[in-house]
Protein backbone atom coordinates (compact mmCIF):
# COMPACT_ATOMS: atom_id res chain seq x y z
CA UNK A 1 0.00 0.00 0.00
CA UNK A 2 1.48 3.38 -0.91
CA UNK A 3 0.97 6.36 1.88
CA UNK A 4 1.12 9.53 0.59
CA UNK A 5 2.78 12.28 3.48
CA UNK A 6 0.15 14.35 4.05
CA UNK A 7 -2.93 12.82 3.54
CA UNK A 8 -4.46 14.38 6.56
CA UNK A 9 -5.10 16.87 3.75
CA UNK A 10 -7.80 15.30 2.08
CA UNK A 11 -9.72 16.39 5.11
CA UNK A 12 -10.63 19.62 4.50
CA UNK A 13 -11.61 18.95 0.62
CA UNK A 14 -14.45 16.22 2.76
CA UNK A 15 -15.18 19.09 4.92
CA UNK A 16 -15.78 21.35 2.56
CA UNK A 17 -17.99 18.40 0.79
CA UNK A 18 -20.13 18.20 3.68
CA UNK A 19 -20.41 22.05 4.23
CA UNK A 20 -22.05 22.29 0.87
CA UNK A 21 -24.08 19.27 1.17
CA UNK A 22 -25.44 20.19 5.06
CA UNK A 23 -25.14 24.08 3.62
CA UNK A 24 -27.44 23.92 1.00
CA UNK A 25 -30.22 21.55 3.09
CA UNK A 26 -30.11 24.14 5.73
CA UNK A 27 -30.62 27.54 3.20
CA UNK A 28 -33.79 25.42 1.28
CA UNK A 29 -35.41 24.65 4.49
CA UNK A 30 -34.96 28.61 6.10
CA UNK A 31 -35.62 29.73 2.11
CA UNK A 32 -38.72 27.50 2.18
CA UNK A 33 -40.11 28.94 6.00
CA UNK A 34 -39.55 32.07 5.10
CA UNK A 35 -41.60 31.87 1.40
CA UNK A 36 -44.21 29.94 4.02
CA UNK A 37 -43.96 26.25 1.53
CA UNK A 38 -46.23 23.29 3.03
CA UNK A 39 -43.39 21.14 3.61
CA UNK A 40 -39.67 23.15 4.03
CA UNK A 41 -38.74 20.11 6.41
CA UNK A 42 -39.36 18.15 3.64
CA UNK A 43 -37.66 20.14 1.61
CA UNK A 44 -34.34 20.33 3.83
CA UNK A 45 -34.64 16.65 5.05
CA UNK A 46 -34.77 15.90 0.76
CA UNK A 47 -31.84 17.05 -0.18
CA UNK A 48 -29.71 16.04 2.66
CA UNK A 49 -30.60 12.49 1.29
CA UNK A 50 -29.63 13.36 -2.20
CA UNK A 51 -26.18 13.57 -1.38
CA UNK A 52 -24.33 14.28 -4.60
CA UNK A 53 -27.18 15.00 -6.37
CA UNK A 54 -28.50 18.06 -4.09
CA UNK A 55 -27.49 20.36 -7.02
CA UNK A 56 -30.65 18.89 -8.96
CA UNK A 57 -32.86 19.20 -5.83
CA UNK A 58 -31.60 22.74 -5.14
CA UNK A 59 -32.61 23.37 -8.61
CA UNK A 60 -35.97 21.71 -8.40
CA UNK A 61 -36.11 24.19 -5.46
CA UNK A 62 -35.26 27.51 -6.58
CA UNK A 63 -38.35 26.62 -9.86
CA UNK A 64 -40.89 25.39 -7.26
CA UNK A 65 -40.13 28.62 -5.34
CA UNK A 66 -40.66 31.12 -8.15
CA UNK A 67 -44.79 29.73 -7.89
CA UNK A 68 -44.86 30.23 -4.10
CA UNK A 69 -47.79 32.58 -3.18
CA UNK A 70 -46.52 34.06 0.10
CA UNK A 71 -44.50 37.33 0.57
CA UNK A 72 -41.56 36.28 1.82
CA UNK A 73 -40.13 37.41 5.54
CA UNK A 74 -36.93 39.36 5.46
CA UNK A 75 -33.85 36.82 5.75
CA UNK A 76 -32.15 37.13 9.05
CA UNK A 77 -28.54 37.24 9.60
CA UNK A 78 -28.08 33.73 9.89
CA UNK A 79 -30.13 33.03 7.00
CA UNK A 80 -27.47 35.64 5.04
CA UNK A 81 -24.52 34.08 6.78
CA UNK A 82 -25.72 30.45 5.63
CA UNK A 83 -26.32 31.98 2.03
CA UNK A 84 -22.67 33.19 1.90
CA UNK A 85 -20.97 29.93 2.37
CA UNK A 86 -22.91 27.91 0.08
CA UNK A 87 -22.36 30.26 -2.25
CA UNK A 88 -19.04 30.05 -1.26
CA UNK A 89 -18.46 26.65 -1.30
CA UNK A 90 -19.87 25.95 -4.42
CA UNK A 91 -17.89 28.62 -5.94
CA UNK A 92 -15.08 27.07 -4.54
CA UNK A 93 -15.50 23.52 -6.44
CA UNK A 94 -16.02 25.82 -9.31
CA UNK A 95 -12.22 27.20 -8.76
CA UNK A 96 -10.84 23.59 -7.74
CA UNK A 97 -12.44 21.72 -10.95
CA UNK A 98 -9.94 24.43 -13.27
CA UNK A 99 -6.97 23.92 -10.60
CA UNK A 100 -4.61 21.72 -10.74
CA UNK A 101 -4.90 17.78 -11.22
CA UNK A 102 -3.06 16.82 -7.78
CA UNK A 103 -5.76 16.11 -5.17
CA UNK A 104 -3.19 17.41 -2.60
CA UNK A 105 -2.64 20.86 -4.15
CA UNK A 106 -6.49 21.24 -4.83
CA UNK A 107 -6.98 21.26 -1.13
CA UNK A 108 -4.28 24.30 -1.04
CA UNK A 109 -6.28 26.24 -3.53
CA UNK A 110 -9.69 25.09 -1.51
CA UNK A 111 -7.89 26.55 1.43
CA UNK A 112 -7.07 29.94 -0.01
CA UNK A 113 -10.36 30.05 -2.25
CA UNK A 114 -13.27 29.17 0.18
CA UNK A 115 -12.08 32.31 2.70
CA UNK A 116 -11.80 34.60 -0.10
CA UNK A 117 -14.75 33.66 -1.44
CA UNK A 118 -17.08 33.48 1.78
CA UNK A 119 -15.46 37.57 1.73
CA UNK A 120 -16.67 37.86 -1.51
CA UNK A 121 -20.07 36.73 -1.26
CA UNK A 122 -20.19 38.96 1.73
CA UNK A 123 -19.58 42.10 0.27
CA UNK A 124 -21.78 40.93 -2.41
CA UNK A 125 -24.63 40.66 0.28
CA UNK A 126 -23.83 43.89 1.95
CA UNK A 127 -23.14 46.00 -1.30
CA UNK A 128 -25.95 48.07 -1.10
CA UNK A 129 -25.00 48.92 2.82
CA UNK A 130 -21.51 49.24 1.97
CA UNK A 131 -23.37 51.82 -1.33
CA UNK A 132 -25.08 53.79 1.15
CA UNK A 133 -21.95 54.82 3.29
CA UNK A 134 -20.08 57.54 1.99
Amino acid sequence: MVEYPGTFWLLPMLALVLLSYLGIACWVYRDAVRYESERPLAWGIGLLLLGPANLVGLACYLLVRRNLEGTPSPPTRFDRLVRNVVVASLLTFVVVAFGPPDPFTQTHVAAVALPALVGLAVIFTYRGVLRDVH
